[in-house]
């Protein structure tokens, strides 16, 4: 008990004390444990970090070793034997060993098998083998954790004993020093956290195909994508070095954080480029402006065999009930959603592209008589695009609904999604009518790439909430009535500018504008599908989930989820043990728990923090921010109530007419964008779903508004301008809010 209380003693020590002076923590509100562990009489001992602590190279591990106790080494007294090892192959990249008092560096020596370290005779600390079974304990212990960890180990009768793991402190940069690293419209589709199990299948299955894109040559030594604290960030280092051997002109030719979205740090992007590299834009723009036929035979062939595909894999999966069976089919799903990624990858950039050549034209062309003219040419033009689809045919459902006015106060006052579907029950032609919209648009939810997440055919609370909202609003929302509008105010603005521009410019643009609309709706359309690709991906995984919730190793199936992708695929091991995986995944669970705390920046490079410490606070509204600034993307001015909706779980709240105000949307949104009277988000940029659909839609929006969500009061009055991207806060009078539809008829101001 004494050798307790001075532990707890040392709580106070000088040291200590300093220590929290310096960092302004609290010298009396803390408390310490006191771990009792069993001494080991170690043979070797030492430290090991699982980032190299010099380099900062994440894909590099750094051993250190010495003989008995490692004590002495802590403390700086002595000098190791390191050895640096690559994560994932064991290679070993470079070792140094002690000779007495003298440091010898050296290559491996592959036919070394590490007894003696040269003639001189000196025993080496570590062999190959164990250097390498140490480098796999590391990386299982930074898996574990999802941060680089610095750990202390003790190697007895043969066996790596764990001492202690801690986070590395003092990286700058995890990777390469002069990476900036972005959510980009990452943040759209993917925002807040997401389990290991998504994250390691999203990066396995997007980078290769990120790579072969002749479009954007990546460089072959940066990693494209990552995750930071369970939150997935894109190399935009690596885009913008691929962008620059493509695109001409100075840094705004080409702003990324238009396009892309993302709250972005000021940095060059592009440079000058060659006549050699001019030849080659000019090559490929000709060759996306003459391909359009081609891009759509190859998108139909996608589409006839992605949905056969979720269609035969789905009732693979009804088949399979061995664990061991069900895990070899995920490795099999993985592999075929691998090369739908790849096909879908290629497809999407040339609409991309048709989108980008129309927005520089239109920049030049247009803006300077009419900056919201370039969206308004893209209004209303793509009827079979999914997300508008999806709008309409639940549309659909609420005008057969409204048929029967007992059954439409019924539906109403139900104060369940499960009482709501027994009530549409009641009806055969309203429930077929919802049964179809759930059988075409079911493999959409929000944040739709996590496919930990229930679909909508799975849950479809969200949707309930919609039709209800559907239901109370006027005819005058009515997705196709809104479409016919949209079209005749695109003819009108059309018939104007044949006015005033000459012939060869009115015919370009009424090029670009078709390509540039079939692209973003060949966009959508294929976000879609690869969304439905992901069906039997989850259907199989919540069958393995169960399995392991039945044996006591998981707390729910959807646990599943919390597993790193080779410890999954580790269960498929007869031999392998699958109880400790019961501790790991409830710890793991907790620490992702922790993370969903955090609020990390948009970007982080060189000069933030190091990664493992990052954490932006949160910003108090200021009540004299009267006027915001964010991207235009869609056109008109609004005023109204602004209702700020965090989650989908809230979306009960919004009213027709209320102008949203969120942290970005996604897909699974697209149905709220019917009855609202604009929309403003966080995140998102020109080719963001947010954009496209609040342009092909007509409704007013600004996107990429930094903090918009804490800075807008809820309830309050504002003016959206989406002609110029600003949004006034108007004085607080929530009663005056406005929810008459904007008058789509009138001319472009």
């Amino acid at each position: 008990m004494a050798n307790v209380q001075r532990c707890w003693a040392s709580l106070f020590s000088v040291p200590a004390l300093s220590y929290r002076l310096e960092h302004g923590m609290s010298l009396a509100s803390i408390s310490m444990a006191v771990v009792v562990q069993e001494m080991i009489a170690a043979k070797v001992s030492g430290v090991a970090f699982s980032v190299h602590p010099l380099s900062n190279r994440a894909d590099e591990i750094m051993i250190e070793a010495t003989a008995g106790v490692s004590e002495q080494l802590t403390a700086g007294k002595i000098a190791p034997d390191s050895y640096v090892v690559r994560k994932g192959t064991l290679e070993i990249l470079a070792e140094q060993v002690q000779l007495g008092k003298v440091g010898r560096q050296s290559e491996p020596n592959p036919a070394d098998e590490g007894e003696k370290s040269d003639a001189v005779g000196d025993l080496k600390k570590l062999n190959s083998d164990q250097i390498g079974k140490l480098a796999e304990l590391v990386t299982a212990v930074e898996g574990f954790f999802d941060f680089p960890v610095d750990i202390e180990w003790a190697l007895a009768g043969g066996v790596f004993n764990l001492l202690q793991a801690r986070p590395i402190t003092g990286l700058s940069n995890q990777i390469n020093d002069t990476d900036i690293w972005s959510n980009l419209n990452i943040a759209e589709v993917l925002p807040g956290i997401n389990p290991p199990l998504v994250t390691d299948f999203l990066i396995d299955v997007l980078e290769p195909p990120i790579r072969t894109i002749k479009l954007f040559p990546f460089p072959g030594d940066k990693p494209i994508l990552r995750s930071i604290k369970g939150r997935l960030y894109f190399n935009m280092t690596a885009v913008e070095q691929g962008l620059s051997s493509v695109f001409v002109g100075k840094t705004d030719e080409l702003n990324i954080t238009k396009l892309l979205g993302g709250e972005q740090k000021e940095k060059p992007v592009l440079e000058q480029i060659d006549l050699r590299a001019k030849l080659k834009l000019a090559r490929f723009a000709a060759r996306i402006l003459f391909d359009s036929k081609k891009l759509q035979r190859e998108y139909d062939r996608f589409v006839g065999q992605a949905r056969r595909s979720v269609v035969a894999n789905l009732d693979r999966v009804n088949q399979a009930d061995a664990l061991t069976d069900l895990i070899h089919l995920e490795e099999e799903l993985h592999r075929i959603g691998a090369g739908f990624a790849k096909t879908a990858f290629g497809m999407i950039m040339s609409p991309i592209s048709h989108f980008f050549l129309f927005s520089k034209i239109s920049r030049r062309w247009l803006d300077k008589k009419n900056p919201a003219l370039s969206r308004l040419l893209l209004a209303g033009g793509g009827a079979d695009r999914q997300p508008v689809e999806a709008m309409a045919d639940l549309w659909g459902v609420r005008d057969r609904i409204k048929l029967n006015p007992i059954l439409t106060d019924r539906f109403l006052d139900t104060a369940s999604t499960a009482d709501a579907v027994t009530v549409l029950e009641e009806d055969p032609d309203v429930f077929s009518d919802y049964v179809e919209f759930i059988t075409e648009h079911g493999h959409r939810c929000a944040k739709e790439l996590d496919f930990s997440l229930p679909r909508w055919r799975e849950d479809p609370t969200f949707i309930i909430d919609v039709l209800k909202n559907y239901v109370r609003a006027d005819d005058s929302h009515a997705p196709r009535r809104r479409q016919e509008l949209l079209r005749s105010l695109r003819e009108r603005t059309e018939r104007e500018l044949a006015e005033t521009l000459p012939w060869w410019k009115r015919k370009t643009i009424k090029r670009l504008v078709r390509l540039a609309s079939a692209g973003q709706q060949k966009r959508e359309n294929l976000k879609s599908e690869v969304v439905r690709l992901l069906l039997p991906m989850r259907a199989n995984l919540l069958k393995i989930g169960k399995i392991l919730h039945d044996d006591k190793v998981l707390k729910s199936p959807d646990d599943v989820f919390m597993f790193h992708l080779n410890e999954l695929r580790s269960l498929a091991d007869p031999d392998q043990d699958i109880l400790p995986f019961s501790r790991i995944i409830s710890a793991r669970k907790a620490l992702y728990g922790k993370f969903a705390e955090l609020d990390l920046p948009g970007v982080i490079s060189a000069a933030d923090e190091p990664v493992s410490q990052i954490m932006r606070p949160a910003t108090a509204p200021s009540p004299g921010d009267s006027c915001l600034k964010g991207i235009a993307v869609s056109h008109g001015i609004v005023e109204g109530r602004v209702r700020l909706i965090e989650s989908v779980a809230d979306i009960g709240r919004l009213e027709p007419g209320d102008i949203l105000l969120t942290d970005h949307t996604d897909p699974g949104w697209t149905p709220v964008f019917v009855t609202v009277k604009g929309i403003i988000t966080n995140t998102g940029g020109l080719i963001s779903h947010t954009s496209i659909v609040a342009r092909e839609y007509g409704v007013p929006a600004v996107v990429n508004v930094a903090r918009a969500t804490e800075l807008i009061p809820d309830g309050r009055n504002i003016v959206l301008d989406a002609d110029t991207g600003t949004i006034t806060i108007k004085a607080l009078e929530p009663e005056r809010a406005v929810h008459a539809s904007p008058d789509l008829s009138a001319a472009p101001a």
